[in-house]
């Protein structure tokens, strides 16, 4: 099992969850309670902008669970710096 924090450093750019491959069978992904915007999850074209986005749009403490998954391969995007998710893998 493995845990972390993932905040987006400057608005509008997609980083991945791990820079290394780590495989989970579950992953829940749950958006910090003091966002103010959405946070976006999902594959290297994932984007949190407000006219076209792209992903799984998750409001403060929204929870996402995912199964089967590279973290690697998982991106968040956020529409506001220093915004995120926490995650624990299993």
């Amino acid at each position: 099992m493995r845990a972390g924090n993932k905040l987006i450093s400057a608005a509008g750019f997609r980083e991945p969850l791990s820079v290394t491959p780590l495989l989970a069978s579950k992953l829940f992904i749950q958006a910090i309670a003091t966002n103010t915007t959405l946070v976006f999850v999902g594959d290297i074209a994932v984007m949190a902008a407000t006219v076209s986005p792209a992903g799984i749009g998750l409001d403060a403490s929204d929870l996402l669970i995912l199964e089967n998954v590279d973290l690697s391969q998982v991106y968040i995007d956020a529409r506001t710096a220093n915004e995120g998710i926490s995650w624990l893998a299993i």
